[in-house]
């Protein structure tokens, strides 16, 4: 994720400036083994509908910033995807989409950029826009990310110093999302959340509550890039 903007420092009564809550967070979720981290490749769960859906959840990502989120269910899978350049949502027989998966090369991008697609990496760059959220929390610092479309509210723990909670505000749309993460696990040296909980708002109407559990995370493994592309893009 990034962002544009203009950075701003302030200090805590504590001494702690927006750098050192920063840097802290970074080193408790990994630190410079984060910088190693070209892939990502998680199984879980993913709950919705108040627990009355559950789907197999397999996700893929890749630098810089390709992702895949894979919803299974009644043997059917429904895909989200980002390639680069186009995002899309899709939907195949999961027989199919198995089918071609197995006829996919194997390949790996080594390109090397800023990891902010590790779920609960808070990881600026010098022209990011930040300031210290003046809001009355005893457990979590609050730090606000603003570029030209939303807000972002960064909940990071005192004790900890990982996120515990995001929240993200489109004042155009009316539009919230609050993203909970929970129970984080190590996996080769980086810390990652197991549990991520969404809810999406619209007119401070919710419209979606999903419960994302990873049972297994497995980094640096080989991704064809060609998985990233919708099942219109293949075929072209």
């Amino acid at each position: 994720m990034g962002f544009i903007g203009v950075v701003s420092f302030c200090s805590l009564s504590k001494g702690q400036s927006v750098d050192t809550i920063i840097e802290l967070h970074k080193k408790a979720i990994g630190g410079d083994k984060i910088l190693n981290v070209k892939s990502i490749y998680i199984e879980g769960i993913s709950i919705s509908g108040s627990g009355k859906n559950i789907s197999l959840l397999k996700i893929y990502k890749s630098l810089p910033d390709y992702y895949r989120h894979e919803f299974i269910s009644d043997n059917r899978i429904i895909y989200s995807c980002y390639n680069g350049h186009s995002h899309c949502i899709g939907r195949e027989p999961y027989a199919a989409w198995l089918e071609r998966l197995s006829k996919l090369r194997e390949e790996h991008s080594d390109e090397i950029t800023k990891p902010y697609f590790i779920d609960g990496l808070l990881n600026p760059t010098k022209d990011d826009l930040i300031n210290i959220y003046n809001h009355y929390d005893t457990e979590n610092y609050i730090l606000n990310v603003k570029n030209i479309h939303n807000d972002f509210l960064y909940y990071i723990n005192k004790e900890s110093n990982l996120i515990v909670k995001t929240e993200i505000y489109n004042s155009l749309n009316n539009y919230k999302e609050v993203i909970k993460y929970d129970k984080y696990i190590e996996v080769d040296g980086v810390y990652f959340p197991s549990i991520v909980e969404s809810t999406t708002y619209n007119n401070d109407i919710k419209i979606i509550d999903i419960r994302d559990e990873y049972k297994f995370i497995r980094l640096n493994v080989i991704i064809n890039l060609e998985i990233f592309n919708c099942v219109k893009d293949v075929n072209k």
